[in-house]
């Protein structure tokens, strides 16, 4: 990703076609876990893992976390933190309190984050973030109803 902003557009070119190829699972796993709440990591290399099994009581501190060793370097950690609070949002949703309503605008949703391809190319990191502010803000606000 650093290589990407060095200047080179040669060097950018190539590191970008690297990172789109690369990001494909993380964009998979990405989508599953913001606009579903189901954390899809098979070989453990996703940025939020599964804590321990929790109690409805302890559920929202111990059942999901960052791992931050995971955590890549085009994502902030404020927006990690989003992503992993809209993710618990869902999943608590659908598994405690039973709601299995899909978020509004889910599937526009999903083709916006399929379309970035790598999450921050030139000029798209604002984008990403806006959509992952936005799934945010839908599934807090769908909580505290």
């Amino acid at each position: 990703y650093t290589l990407a902003q060095v200047g080179d557009a040669q060097l950018e070119a190539a590191t970008h076609d690297l990172m789109r190829g690369a990001c494909r699972p993380l964009m998979h796993m990405l989508s599953h876990w913001l606009l579903d709440g189901e954390l899809d990591d098979p070989d453990n290399e996703f940025f939020i893992t599964k804590g321990r099994e929790a109690t409805d009581d302890d559920w929202w501190k111990t059942q999901y976390a960052l791992r931050p060793s995971q955590l890549p370097a085009f994502i902030s950690h404020a927006c990690a933190e989003e992503i992993l609070s809209t993710g618990k949002c869902i999943n608590f949703l659908r598994h405690l309190c039973e709601d299995h309503a899909e978020i509004p605008d889910r599937d526009a949703m999903k083709r916006r984050l399929q379309a970035f391809g790598i999450i921050a190319e030139v000029g798209e990191e604002i984008g990403f973030r806006g959509l992952v502010q936005a799934a945010y803000k839908t599934s807090c606000v769908r909580v505290l109803e």
